[in-house]
């Protein structure tokens, strides 16, 4: 097996494998993920995973705003034909997030919810709570009706030039907490294009 890594998950793993810290892969199989692209929901059997909710209306609504923003309504040719390719790709979003909340929920039963897990995951299956989080949450309390779970937390991180304006950052409904780092004035990222990896640009 090969396995690729983006360099910003590197040191964490590097950190874990010194610590002997048990990682969790999360995320479907890329031929899972074309098959939900392809063919949709239904073509993923139960025993993969069952119970997909997609009927989340706000989550719906952030995922639907973010998502046309990036895309070229010319390209669709009319209205209808781009509204159903975002509900194809909801479901993708939706089936993503849901493997990996499963992963989660199974984690916690396996550990009768003694031990701790961290999930690094893209802000986007973070931010409001309704996507891995809720997911996540929903799955472990079905499946272990009555237990205390302590809940999950989520942190959204936040690279800002200090001080930080308050007024200008995420609030309590996106997240639990915002981390915020300070920015290198000796790098500048492009925040433009979507990277395999943060791509570091310094000035000529």
């Amino acid at each position: 097996m090969v396995l690729c890594l983006c360099r910003h998950y590197a040191p964490i793993l590097l950190f874990a494998q010194k610590h002997n810290i048990r990682i969790l892969g999360l995320h479907p199989s890329n031929d899972l993920v074309e098959k939900v692209r392809e063919k949709g929901l239904s073509a993923i059997p139960r025993s993969i995973i069952d119970g997909v909710s997609t009927s989340d209306l706000g989550h719906y609504k952030r995922f639907r705003s973010t998502t046309l923003s990036e895309l070229d309504e010319t390209v669709f040719g009319c209205k209808e034909a781009m509204e159903a390719h975002l509900r194809k790709i909801y479901e993708v979003q939706c089936f993503r997030e849901e493997y990996m909340a499963e992963t989660v929920a199974r984690h916690q039963r396996e550990t009768k919810g003694c031990a701790w897990i961290i999930t690094l995951a893209g802000e986007r299956h973070i931010l409001h709570r309704d996507g891995i989080p809720f997911r996540a949450l929903r799955r472990d309390t079905a499946k272990r009706p009555g237990i205390q779970n302590r809940g999950i937390f989520t942190i959204v991180p936040r690279t800002v030039n200090f001080p930080v304006i308050l007024h200008e950052a995420p609030g309590i409904g996106s997240a639990d907490y915002v981390w915020f780092v300070e920015r290198d004035p000796s790098i500048v990222f492009d925040e433009t294009s979507i990277n395999v990896a943060p791509r570091q640009i310094r000035p000529s």
